[in-house]
């Protein structure tokens, strides 16, 4: 949720300005780094539940993928950038963070009990 609030935060500054506006996307920045760390806290310790056996190897998929998401991130956020502007990245980031927190919410409920996924 703070991902979601983050990119309001920062998309009203940016159609904001000024000084009111560089404090909204600095607070935008924040919750989004706060969300995104919690994210990766969070998934990291349901992949050790889910895989207690293969806790590396878990940890390892995890990291690759998640590597391999930001890269995409990356090379798509350019081209939002000249299409849809400020407003169209910010937006962007929003939408898949609030896809990504639906899917969390369904995952960690099937990651109820210590290795439910490695069986």
């Amino acid at each position: 949720m703070f991902m979601v609030a983050g990119a309001v935060g920062m998309l009203a500054g940016g159609l904001g300005g000024g000084v009111v506006g560089i404090i909204l996307i600095l607070s935008g920045i924040v919750a989004f780094d706060a969300g995104m760390q919690a994210q990766h806290v969070t998934s990291q310790s349901l992949v050790s539940r889910a895989l207690p056996t293969m806790r590396s190897r878990g940890t390892t998929a995890y990291m690759t993928v998640n590597l391999l998401a930001g890269a995409i991130g990356s090379a798509v956020a350019g081209p939002l950038w000249s299409f849809f502007g400020w407003g169209g990245l910010c937006g962007a980031a929003a939408l898949v963070s609030l896809a990504a927190l639906m899917t969390c919410n369904s995952s960690v409920a099937q990651v109820s009990t210590p290795g439910s996924l490695s069986k």
